[in-house]
């Protein structure tokens, strides 16, 4: 099973938005295309994964 990268860990009592979420998301894909972004709940936190097919 491949390793997931935390890419930013989110406190839960935070105010921070889905949309502010999703934003992040984004901008972190268009630096780093050969990686899947998730959102993890049991770590809360926006993760990333090499997408499949794709070597380093």
């Amino acid at each position: 099973m491949q390793r997931s990268i935390v890419v930013l860990r989110i406190r839960r009592d935070t105010n921070f938005t889905i949309r502010q979420m999703e934003e992040k998301m984004i901008q972190y894909s268009k630096s780093h295309s050969d990686r899947e972004m998730f959102f993890d709940g049991d770590r809360y936190a926006l993760c990333s994964i090499q997408k499949k097919g794709q070597k380093n």
